[in-house]
């Protein structure tokens, strides 16, 4: 793979670019790896904070006085305007809001307790939604604009996307099933464009938590990872959605109202969904814990030793750590219900590495 697209969602999303970025800099005194590599690499961050958008325009790597490791227009994407109070009260013309924002008699609380026109994602994964959908269409065609620039450049049809996120947030946690099955229905062929997710699950004991019953800090951990399992395991029972998602998230782009139930002759449309995705914690098997705010470059140095030793090794060479990692050969399948074979419970796309 000579092609990557690297997408942080959120705040935790921003922090693994801006790490990742480091490191290529400390290895090239470049934001592009040397020519000779062949490897084009590009970054887009998706954030619904205008201070963290605002502030990936100084990055440096080290404080304010390192080198310049910023990142230009291109590879910012704001999610920062939000019209959802408009959206709730006007259903006729806000089709796509009403499938998945529930009773909207609920938001008044909300509405009245924040800024809810212009705000982050607030710890709750439907906001984050709600901040997404209204950038959808203009996010896949940002996504497709760079897509094709990393393929003219090295003259090739193939693009690897590396999906970060923090799942205790809105924003990340909110977002990223979208991100990832929008990509998914853009490029159809897992071998040649591959979808990988790191994801880091919420820190035990956070003050972000405040006692971990005030907040939605744990239970959006929780729910991100029970919908993104069913979205990986298949559908086994006869029918049009054979093969598909059990679950998939509404389309915010409006071209379907599920990316699922489109299924042509028991084949479905999101086939080969996800290659592989990463669960991070910032506490290891032997209950040792790292800092949480060193978990993305921990995360960055992990991409950055799989795009430059791994994927561009000899076929043979690192072969074992490379179908470890891509998960290109696997033939376990995905755990089903004991008194039911064909129901499946659990996928085996799910990962973790060592600390």
């Amino acid at each position: 793979m000579s092609n990557y697209l690297l997408i942080g969602l959120g705040g935790t999303g921003g922090k693994v670019l801006k790490a990742f970025r480091k490191t290529i800099y400390e290895e090239f005194r470049s934001l592009q790896p040397a020519e000779e590599t062949g490897v084009h690499i590009k970054s887009l961050y998706v954030d619904s904070s205008r201070a963290d958008l605002t502030g990936s325009e100084s990055w440096r790597t080290q404080g304010d006085v390192g080198a310049d490791i910023s990142l230009d227009e291109e590879s910012r994407f704001s999610i920062t305007t939000n019209n959802l109070a408009q959206r709730l009260n006007d259903p006729e013309h806000n089709p796509i809001t009403h499938r998945y924002i529930g009773n909207p008699a609920y938001w008044g609380d909300i509405f009245s307790s924040m800024n809810i026109s212009e705000t982050a994602g607030g710890q709750m994964r439907r906001l984050g939604v709600a901040l997404f959908e209204p950038r959808a269409v203009s996010f896949v065609e940002h996504v497709t604009r760079m897509t094709k620039a990393l393929e003219e450049k090295s003259n090739k049809a193939q693009v690897s996307f590396h999906v970060f996120a923090g799942l205790a947030g809105g924003t990340g946690s909110g977002s990223f099933l979208h991100v990832i099955a929008q990509l998914r229905a853009l490029y159809r062929e897992p071998q040649q464009y591959p979808i990988y997710l790191y994801l880091l699950l919420p820190e035990p004991n956070s003050p972000w938590a405040r006692n971990g019953t005030a907040t939605n800090y744990y239970a959006n951990g929780y729910a991100a990872l029970e919908e993104l399992n069913a979205y990986l395991v298949s559908d086994s029972k006869e029918g049009f959605n054979k093969g598909g998602p059990l679950f998939a998230p509404i389309d915010l782009t409006g071209k379907t109202q599920r990316f699922e139930n489109k299924a042509r002759g028991g084949e479905t449309l999101l086939k080969d969904r996800l290659q592989g995705c990463f669960l991070v914690s910032s506490i290891n098997e032997q209950n040792r814990a790292l800092p949480v705010q060193e978990i993305p470059e921990l995360i960055a140095q992990l991409v950055y030793q799989r795009i430059f030793l791994i994927d561009r090794s000899m076929p043979d060479k690192h072969r074992a750590l490379r179908d470890a990692i891509s998960l290109e050969n696997l033939a376990t399948p995905d755990e089903s219900k004991k008194s039911n074979p064909n129901v499946k419970l659990r996928s085996v796309r799910f990962q973790s590495f060592g600390m």
